[in-house]
């Protein structure tokens, strides 16, 4: 059986849905007049920063005096490293009216 989308709806949902679906009254030259615009901006990703890195001690085997022995060679220290920010190009489409029409 063919049902009609009309038909299902009762009257007074129909009115409802006409009052909020309703256009207004005085449309503006702005409103239609125009074009999209395609801008393309940088935006901060990462912000620059200090890294901190933790290098082990370097040891080295030595034969002394009939026995191998462990020697320090280079002790443990921290290095840092500078890594710098990072940036990306984000593309946005953006309306531009134009109010001289």
């Amino acid at each position: 059986m063919f049902t009609n989308a009309l038909t299902r709806f009762s009257p007074a949902a129909l009115v409802l849905a006409v009052a909020f679906c309703a256009v207004p009254n005085s449309v503006r030259a702005e409103d239609y007049c125009g074009h999209y615009e395609t801008r393309v901006t940088q935006v901060l990703v990462c912000a620059a920063q200090v890294e901190k890195v933790w290098c082990a001690p370097v040891y080295r085997s030595v034969y002394y005096c009939g026995n191998y022995t462990q020697v320090l060679v280079t002790p443990g220290y921290y290095r840092y490293y500078n890594a710098p920010a990072r940036y990306e190009s984000r593309a946005v489409r953006v309306w531009v009216s134009s109010s001289n029409y």
